[in-house]
């Protein structure tokens, strides 16, 4: 493909809903998450790679050798990121490279992609350990290491992601306010989670670092998932929360998280309503709502302010996860960015300056 502007973004409708469109359905896994969709037809381009060497004596494509060359050409184009974002869109190995030129990312993706570049091309950087975050108990004989009740075992198949380990006081106790939580979440029983949905979505958790000091506000943890129990994404966010000491901001619609929460006594972990997303004429400072509302006006006010961080800060990001779908967001297919969402839900209280 590689066509960009509005057209794209009409194609995009009629991919993602053919039966609206009268076409007809085509079922794969061909997704950023590998996850089954219901979408127009489409095939991958390393799924017919013609190269001598690429293919057998029946003209059938080696998929795994191919993807891995043209991962090759693709990071041979990183220090261009206008071309590099062409590219994946003409070599698109899914849907979302393949629309990801639709034109309306109003975010600073030359400095977006020289990250990128950073991390991936030059090898730069800090990057992410992955894991799983578990309680320590009393009497344990695991040889892990302690951490405030806590243990880090770092596992390549982990789900969660630290960049920093939480920063503790003289108490040896994370710092309060220093870090704060975006959420993007399912509700149980809702069909967010179908395979039958053409845009199955996932659980989401960002945890960012205030500013501190001299220190710079940076992503320090993230964990994204669609685990067949919806409850497994509570309790792994629940742990992230309490190992950073750290409060959250939650769609005000996603009350099952909020009430799963509450019967444990953990509610205290979500935030109130941020102010700024309040209009100044109804604005009470001492209203007991919570929650972030996701309408039209406040989703845009969150959209400007990620792209206010990137410009400041986006050579801080070090998740190439977060980096990705920053490039590729597109506001009129908003709900397959699930990381942007979580980004978005918190950046009302980031500015704020820890002291």
């Amino acid at each position: 493909m590689g066509d960009s502007g509005p057209a794209l973004a009409g194609l995009s409708q009629m991919f993602n809903n053919p039966e609206g469109y009268g076409g007809l359905p085509y079922k794969h896994n061909y997704t950023k998450s590998g996850d089954y969709a219901l979408t127009g037809f489409f095939i991958p381009a390393f799924t017919f790679v013609s190269i001598e060497g690429y293919i057998d004596k029946r003209g059938v494509t080696d998929t795994v050798k191919a993807k891995n060359w043209y991962e090759v050409q693709r990071q041979k184009l990183l220090s261009d990121p206008k071309e590099y974002a062409i590219k994946c869109a003409e070599w698109c190995f899914n849907p979302d490279e393949a629309l990801a030129l639709e034109g309306d990312n109003d975010f600073d993706t030359a400095i977006l992609q020289e990250q990128l570049s950073t991390i991936v091309l030059h090898k730069l950087g800090p990057k992410p350990e992955t894991g799983f975050l578990e309680y320590t108990f009393k009497n344990s004989e695991h040889k892990t290491e302690n951490i405030n009740g806590f243990k880090w075992l770092r596992d390549p198949n982990g789900k969660v992601k630290i960049l920093e380990h939480p920063l503790k006081d003289e108490n040896g106790n994370p710092y309060r306010n220093l870090y704060v939580a975006g959420i993007d979440s399912i509700d149980l029983g809702s069909d967010e989670t179908s395979e039958g949905t053409n845009d199955p979505s996932q659980f989401c958790i960002v945890i960012k670092k205030r500013i501190r000091g001299l220190e710079l506000p940076q992503y320090v943890a993230m964990y994204k998932d669609r685990p067949r129990d919806i409850r497994e994404a509570y309790r792994i966010a629940l742990r992230l929360l309490e190992y950073y000491n750290c409060k959250a901001v939650l769609e005000k619609s996603k009350v099952s998280f909020k009430m799963w929460l509450k019967e444990r006594g953990k509610d205290s972990f979500l935030m109130r309503r941020p102010k700024a997303t309040y209009p100044d004429a109804q604005f009470r400072p001492n209203s007991k709502d919570w929650g972030s509302p996701a309408t039209k006006e406040i989703i845009r006010h969150q959209l400007d302010l990620i792209a206010a961080y990137v410009s400041d800060y986006g050579s801080e990001i070090w998740f190439v996860e977060i980096l990705d779908e920053l490039l590729r967001y597109s506001y009129a297919n908003k709900r397959k960015f699930d990381i942007v969402a979580s980004l978005g839900r918190h950046m009302p209280t980031y500015i704020v300056i820890y002291k």
